[in-house]
């Protein structure tokens, strides 16, 4: 596995408060920017490694060989203090897996727009030949036209509501992405490819705030149900939010993560 280019923001020292924080599908750990300069400013220190996945290894390895990577990005100087998992889309998908493997270098987790999985095998495979024809979309059109379509998906569109000092730097990263790289990545953490983790959710024994927005319908079903599965959970639903709900209402995400945050201080 090549090195990912890790964000840290927040002072080193004596802090109460750790994130990793773990994006979604062709972002990068800079889309935390804003969100970190807010978010128990002067208590937190943040830690956002770029997740992705290049071309050569099986897709279904994947998680064997990016859980690790993962791990390794927490400094030694957090371990009296393990990091609050903070995962989007991908990222969130991600976060239940790493807390799995590794619970006790999980304080909580803080999902946004996440799913245990997809269970069913002829969904799944559906799931599968639709994120391969994506993925060569991808190769053939280049990453400007791929953007172009993904930012008309109905489950994306919504994130033209974030603001602009956010949204504009956040674009200009997502074209940078590499064709081949962005097109293994989107295989490698595929939720055809992804194995399911829904009947292990009871075994997740830290806090959970599981974030979505209003409009996001299908999450918010699925993150409904979650809750019901992971002993300690709470919901938070944004309002005008779609699924990128943490940038499209920050304000609300930040009070949700806020109330969540000072629940765990207090225990």
């Amino acid at each position: 596995m090549q090195p990912w280019k890790v964000c840290e923001w927040g002072s080193s020292g004596a802090l109460s408060i750790n994130f990793l924080a773990l994006h979604g599908f062709g972002g990068a750990g800079e889309d935390f920017s804003s969100l970190a300069s807010s978010l128990a400013p002067g208590r937190a220190q943040w830690r956002a490694p770029t997740v992705v996945y290049h071309a050569g290894a099986p897709w279904e390895s994947a998680l064997g060989r990016v859980l690790p990577q993962l791990h390794s990005v927490i400094p030694e100087a957090w371990s009296t203090t393990q990091p609050i998992l903070l995962g989007y889309s991908m990222g969130a998908r991600l976060a239940l897996h790493f807390a799995l493997q590794y619970p006790k270098s999980t304080r909580a987790i803080i999902l946004v727009g996440g799913t245990p999985g997809v269970v069913d095998h002829v969904e799944r495979s559906v799931r599968r030949a639709q994120d391969e024809a994506l993925a060569e979309r991808i190769l053939q059109d280049g990453v400007e036209a791929f953007e172009a379509f993904w930012r008309r998906q109905p489950l994306i569109a919504t994130q033209s509501q974030i603001p602009e000092k956010v949204l504009k730097p956040m674009m200009e990263r997502r074209l940078n992405n590499k064709p081949e790289v962005l097109a293994s990545t989107l295989m490698a953490f595929s939720q055809g490819v992804m194995p399911p983790v829904w009947d292990r959710l009871s075994e997740i024994q830290c806090p959970v705030l599981l974030a979505v927005g209003e409009r996001d319908e299908k999450y918010k079903t699925i993150a409904q149900s979650v809750v019901d599965h992971i002993p300690q959970a709470d919901l938070c639903i944004l309002p005008n939010a779609g699924h990128a709900a943490h940038l499209e209402n920050e304000p609300a995400f930040m009070k949700c993560c806020e109330k969540f945050i000072n629940k765990l201080e207090a225990n």
